[in-house]
């Protein structure tokens, strides 16, 4: 088996990197890959990996933390996805971690199918308020893994 695909190394290497003090960016591609495979657990019949269910939400607030519109998509297949206990479980608030009105316009800037449900879903949440606590929302997520407010 690989590493990587060991839910325990996983949850331990998400758990190092929380307490780094170098910043996430620099992990960028490594968080970007680690997440593709959360979601492909997630979508799977692992068993053996349900446990570590919250792994892809651990990993999407660390891609919520570099705040890079171009993971707008890879977020985006986890929050609506076919599998209803992940689309529901996954925060809207992962996909805003670039700032609510700068996703905005990027998802009004692509005609694809994706971006089209993120924007219309997007704005129905800014409107309902469910982005204008995104402060308190990220502590209590990262109290929630266990880690340190920055």
């Amino acid at each position: 088996m690989e590493l990587a695909a060991s839910a325990d190394f996983r949850l331990a290497l998400y758990e190092a990197l929380g307490t780094t003090q170098m910043g996430l960016r620099q992990y960028h591609p490594l968080l970007r890959d680690l997440f593709e495979r959360e979601l492909c657990y997630r979508l799977g019949d692992d068993e053996d990996d349900y446990a570590y269910s919250e792994n892809i939400c651990f990993c999407g607030l660390f891609l919520y933390e570099v705040a890079s519109l171009a993971d707008s998509e890879l977020l985006c297949r986890a929050k609506f996805c076919r599998d209803m206990d992940l689309g529901t479980g996954f925060d809207i608030q992962f996909l805003v971690g670039a700032g609510v009105e700068a996703t905005l316009s990027y998802l009004a800037q692509h005609p694809d199918a994706w971006a089209v449900t993120a924007l219309s879903y997007l704005q129905r949440c800014n409107e309902a308020g469910d982005l204008a606590w995104l402060d308190e929302w990220h502590r209590a997520k990262r109290a929630y893994f266990g880690l340190v407010n920055p």
